[in-house]
């Protein structure tokens, strides 16, 4: 087996995500909902057959108790700490929008340094995941800040939880108006989420005079798509594209 110079994770708040680099490739990227099993018993099954990395690199939004179980699962097996990384106020090319550039969060911040890299701006990055989040890059790399809003999946139970509405399956978001609440709550959150990332990409267009470049990610990121009124691209491992470019910078220094 060739040494692994790096392993880079994004925990998010449902799924672990890992990949390798290796001489100068970075592996395919694998997921695993850590939610279902302690973490320890999780990361044994991923990584038990592991070679050892040189270095670990590690992007998180999940809680303290994961952090420290990935943590503790990685000294104990390889006696090696990940490095955590956070939001800083200007790095690769992006300056942060925040008033406190720490707040930002580091999936978000990753996203921002692999558009950055990777596409013409003015951009708009969309990740559609347990919570929607939108940021605008301006054409100097700046962030503009960003938007925050639930996922499909969170206004989905929110209506079931907050209502007398019986709990039921849901199909998938559509365009047209629902003709069975199913339809209508399940088209009315995917048509919420699609109309807010259409109006920042007006607001953005008219505050550059120049079309945003739209990046979708995130797990709901293909549901939401096909109700846009802009093309998008999606790139599945937008925040795992990020951690690579802060590794090779990382390697110059």
């Amino acid at each position: 087996m060739s040494p692994i110079e790096t392993l880079l994770v994004d925990i998010g708040n449902t799924h672990l995500k890992w990949a390798v680099i290796a001489g100068e490739r970075r592996s395919e990227t694998k997921r695993i909902n850590y939610q279902r099993r302690p973490v320890g018993d999780a990361l044994a099954e991923c990584w038990g057959g592991l070679v050892p990395p040189g270095r670990i690199l590690a992007a998180s939004v999940g809680a303290d108790q994961v952090n420290a179980a990935l943590a503790a699962w990685t000294t104990n097996r390889w006696a090696l700490s990940p490095r955590f990384l956070s939001a800083q106020a200007e790095a690769l090319g992006v300056t942060n929008g925040y008033d406190e550039p720490a707040m930002l969060g580091v999936d978000r911040w990753l996203g921002l340094i692999a558009v950055r890299r990777q596409t013409a701006l003015p951009a708009v990055i969309a990740d559609c995941g347990t919570a929607v989040t939108l940021d605008a890059l301006d054409n100097r790399g700046k962030h503009l800040g960003g938007l925050i809003l639930p996922g499909l999946e969170m206004m989905h139970r929110a209506l079931f939880e907050g209502t007398n509405i019986p709990l039921q399956e849901l199909p998938g978001p559509a365009e047209r108006l629902g003709r069975a609440t199913s339809e209508a709550i399940a088209s009315g959150s995917g048509q919420a989420i699609a109309a807010l990332i259409d109006r920042l990409l007006t607001d953005i267009a008219a505050r550059s005079q120049t079309a945003p470049v739209l990046v979708l990610t995130g797990s709901d990121a293909p549901r939401i798509q096909p109700l846009l009124r802009r093309s998008g691209r999606f790139e599945s491992d937008l925040v795992m594209q990020g951690l690579h470019t802060v590794a090779e910078q990382m390697e110059r220094i």
